[in-house]
């Protein structure tokens, strides 16, 4: 997959810290990554922009720190609102960034999604205008996507507009399909029977 300089529009990579590239290289055929692991490094957020349901100042939907907690926000108007926590073992945090790194969450650009149809864009369709903007933030110390030099640290930020929608409207999308099941796979969290409210 082709990756392109940080840029900001509906899908973004945002270098937050002072980026850099290593000077090692992978040849394996899979992503490769390292994150910190102390209590206090978030390493991943999840959160819903716009939509019928007001998030305006609210925490994401979904907080994941290095130390495998994780905090979950449900807003007014949405099923059990609150505040909640799980932990996730270091292996389960650590599959869950995996499998997200293969969908394409933390290497997909908005070029990759347009040329995947030809269709109009979601955006411009009547039938999902009421629906919400999906965001994905991950900050990694390292990250090497296959093939190519390893990004120290690594933070990416990944938006787009009605992504299930987007998914089932554009069935010849491959890209699509997998980010909208990394979408629910990290919504699979906010609904586990192990979570504690807060």
């Amino acid at each position: 997959m082709r990756i392109y300089p940080p840029f900001l529009v509906s899908i973004a990579a945002v270098c937050l810290l002072s980026c850099r590239e290593a000077s090692v290289e992978t040849s394996s055929d899979k992503a490769e990554f390292e994150i910190a692991t102390d209590s206090d490094t978030l390493v991943l957020s999840f959160r819903y922009l716009g939509g019928q349901i007001d998030t305006e100042g609210a925490p994401p939907l979904l907080r994941i720190y290095g130390d495998g907690r994780v905090l979950v926000h449900r807003v007014t108007g949405s099923r059990a609102p609150g505040d909640y926590a799980l932990q996730l073992t270091h292996d389960e945090l650590m599959g869950l960034l995996g499998s997200l790194a293969d969908k394409g969450v933390f290497t997909v650009t908005t070029d990759d999604l347009r040329s995947e149809s030809t269709d109009s864009p979601p955006q411009a369709t009547a039938a999902i205008s009421d629906a919400t903007t999906t965001e994905i933030t991950v900050h990694l110390k390292r990250f090497s996507p296959p093939g190519q030099p390893a990004v120290s640290p690594f933070d990416y930020t990944f938006r787009w507009y009605a992504l299930q929608q987007s998914a089932q409207h554009r069935p010849d999308s491959q890209i699509l399909r997998d980010l909208a099941a990394a979408e629910r796979e990290l919504l699979q969290l906010t609904q586990r029977d192990d979570l504690e409210k807060l």
